[in-house]
């Protein structure tokens, strides 16, 4: 059978462009192993030093500290988490830095552009809060429990400001650029669609329990999108800290409220952002911002949009991420009611996996929430 050189040439440059998309996937997936990794570590180190220091009677040095004093405690998670942060993103960059990509994109961008998506984004989260409300109360109707998730309030000052900077500051800059500026950035190769979902997808998996995944991919979704239309990841972040931030606010807000009173002022907050969402739509749509358009791939590629994606879930490391955080995943479900997980004594539902595997699903828990 007769090939063409044209033929033979557009098989060498789609080969040749598979390959470069695999690599840039490959890296990505170091990266995020990486972030696991480390996680597990700060986990051992956490256990065997609480271990040493209290004659091997408590499992851990945070649950000690927790007891002792939550200021310690927070700061004490806070160090952990920006090592097992701040590390793979540094890497990231080390990987990437002659590869032609930014980490931190930076272009002007229109400022009513900027906020209109950030508001709809607002509005967004309404949304994952209820795909996570959903699949939670399904998860639960057959006896699926989530993983406890450690208390880091206390009603105080102090450790209100401690949270806002653990779980509202810290975290819009620091995921904000692994999975927005690495990932996000480092697969833009295989087209703005490709990475887009995949940032979102390992962004929704690095959270590790089933009820969290839904509502991190949505948010995943949202991020990427505003930094790929802004060109400008300081709008995510933005919206990164005001979502962690007011979340911990309504926390302090509502210590030792009633549930039924709680619930009342949860659907109020909801309201308002919904209501803000529909406003940064009703921008965008009477502006007709032209940069505001399904996301596309705008690039010149010899692969389809399945070629593209198939190469990035063809690497070996980004493959072995996804195991392992559906193990960590399995590990972090409690099953209560189910056939052979019958609740134990004083009810506590027994759990899928070893105590360590509980540890380290709470360590995601609580950083990701």
């Amino acid at each position: 059978m007769y090939v063409s050189t044209v033929d033979q040439m557009r098989a060498y440059y789609a080969d040749q462009e598979k390959r470069a998309i695999r690599k840039n996937a490959e890296r990505v997936g170091i990266v995020l192993l990486l972030a696991v990794g480390l996680q597990f570590v700060a986990v051992l180190a956490d256990m065997v030093l609480g271990l040493l220091m209290t004659d091997f009677k408590e499992v851990s040095i945070s649950l000690l500290l927790q007891e002792q004093s939550m200021v310690d405690y927070m700061w004490f998670t806070l160090a952990e988490y920006v090592v097992y942060m701040g590390v793979p993103i540094l890497v990231g960059w080390f990987l990437f830095r002659k590869q032609d990509v930014t980490i931190m994109p930076l272009q002007k961008t229109d400022g009513s552009l900027g906020m209109s998506l950030v508001l709809l984004g607002t509005g967004m989260m309404v949304i994952a809060n209820m795909i996570g409300s959903y699949i939670l109360t399904a998860l639960e109707f057959v006896g699926v429990t989530p993983a406890d998730i450690p208390d880091m309030q206390d009603g105080t000052i102090p450790v209100l400001l401690l949270n806002i900077l653990t779980v509202g500051v810290l975290p819009a800059l620091l995921e904000e650029l692994l999975f927005r500026g690495v990932i996000l950035q480092g697969l833009r190769s295989a087209g703005d669609t490709v990475a887009l979902v995949v940032s979102a997808l390992m962004f929704g998996l690095m959270h590790g329990t089933l009820y969290q995944i839904p509502f991190a991919f949505v948010l995943g979704l949202v991020f990427g999108y505003i930094v790929l239309k802004t060109g400008n990841i300081l709008w995510s972040m933005g919206l990164h800290a005001v979502n962690n931030t007011l979340a911990v606010l309504m926390e302090y807000w509502l210590w030792n409220v009633s549930d039924e009173e709680a619930n009342k002022w949860y659907l109020l907050f909801f309201a308002v952002e919904a209501l803000l969402g529909v406003i940064g739509a009703a921008v965008l749509m009477l502006r007709s911002h032209p940069r505001v358009s399904p996301v596309g791939d705008r690039i010149s590629s010899w692969l389809t949009l399945k070629e593209r994606r198939r190469a990035c879930f063809s690497s070996v490391t980004i493959i072995v991420f996804i195991v392992l955080m559906a193990l960590i995943t399995l590990g972090s479900i409690q099953f209560e009611g189910l056939p052979g997980f019958e609740a134990a004594e004083n009810n506590v539902p027994p759990s899928v996996g070893t105590d360590g595997d509980q540890q380290s699903a709470a360590v995601f828990t609580e950083v990701f929430r």
